[in-house]
């Protein structure tokens, strides 16, 4: 080898594909390495380097002449009947492993057979894969279910093989709405008119569903109550509150206090009524009292939830849809009728929707 020549020639004519070519001990690859042409020349890609060993295995073509090639001989002499008999070079190209594979592949040539050996035999059944997960995904509509199988571990010898399983579910396609034929054409048992603020309710009078406002309480704080100056007299009217009729009967629940001043002989309580019969606002029902203290500095009297038989048999309730007005009072208890005075005040009522 000079290193620079890149062509060289066999000594005899080779069967083409059959060239087995060495360069120093490693196999060189037809086609990328070395081309054969001309049926007994070989051309290098890059010219071997100077003073490397070139090994040329091949399988000879007769030309004109005969070659010895492999023979077969068929129930050969002294063997058991079917018995094949091979004289001829043999080849292994995978190498032999059977300590790890078993098996090996023989190449009887030149013009011989291929045959495996030894024969496989089944090994022991091995451990059954396991699956460590399964999860369930939900798809678009039309779209292909799917199952995915993800390794996690290989396993082994007397060791199960371990997996994760995933499944894609594709939904359905959405349904058409159904009528609304609760509201829409409203059912002929159904009475009344949906409207804001309303539910459909029982009227077990009339044994009926209908449409009922739905009972909301209201709280009403007055502000700004004036004060009064002294002079004397029994009836004060200290503020009105006027309610407008609301969808649902109520109870009208008053909170208020008032500081009074006066002389020893002054007592005045604080009272709430429910309307009146004309100007006299002490004919309106009660439905709060704060009891005043006999003195000119009294503790203010404060209204709390409370009244002469109130929540009973609908004392102080107000039906629905009604106008009602409630006055805040201040209401001389002595006899004397002694001058007195009102300082701050506060009122609140709390309208609590009750059965009608």
């Amino acid at each position: 080898m000079n290193g620079t020549n890149k062509v060289f020639a066999t000594s005899q004519p080779y069967v083409t594909g059959s060239t087995r070519v060495y360069e120093n001990g490693e196999r060189l690859h037809l086609g990328v390495d070395y081309t054969e042409s001309a049926a007994s020349t070989l051309t290098f890609t890059n010219a071997p380097a100077s003073g490397a060993v070139l090994l040329v295995d091949y399988d000879i073509t007769a030309s004109g002449v005969s070659y010895p090639v492999g023979e077969w001989t068929f129930n050969p002499e002294g063997y058991p009947a079917g018995a094949a008999l091979y004289n001829g070079p043999t080849l292994f190209p995978g190498g032999l492993n059977p300590g790890e594979t078993q098996t090996a592949v023989c190449v009887f040539g030149p013009n011989g057979a291929v045959v495996n050996v030894p024969p496989v035999f089944d090994g022991p059944p091995g451990e059954p894969a396991l699956f460590d997960s399964a999860s369930a995904a939900t798809l678009s509509p039309g779209s292909p279910a799917t199952v995915e199988i993800t390794p996690l571990s290989p396993g082994g010898p007397g060791q199960s093989s371990h997996y994760a399983l995933a499944f894609g579910i594709p939904q359905g396609q959405p349904g058409a709405p159904a009528p609304n034929t609760l509201i829409n054409p409203q059912p002929v048992d159904l009475e009344g008119t949906p409207l804001a603020g309303y539910m459909i309710g029982y009227d077990a009078t009339n044994t009926k569903a209908q449409w009922q406002p739905i009972p909301f309480a209201a709280v009403y704080n007055v502000t700004g109550i004036p004060t009064t100056g002294p002079s004397a007299g029994e009836i004060r009217t200290l503020e009105t509150l006027t309610i407008q009729g609301r969808p649902t009967a109520y109870v009208p629940i008053v909170f208020a206090s008032c500081e009074v001043s006066g002389t020893a002989n002054t007592q005045v309580d604080l009272v709430a009524r429910l309307n009146a019969t004309g100007n006299n606002t002490q004919t309106g029902t009660e439905i709060g009292r704060g009891f005043g203290t006999l003195g000119a500095t009294p503790p203010p009297p404060v209204i709390g939830p409370e009244g002469t038989g109130l929540f009973a048999s609908g004392y102080g309730k107000v039906p629905a849809n009604t106008e009602a007005t409630i006055f805040l009072n201040a209401e001389d208890q002595a006899s004397t009728n002694d001058e007195y005075s009102t300082g701050r005040c506060r009122f609140t009522v709390w309208a609590i929707p009750v059965a009608s």
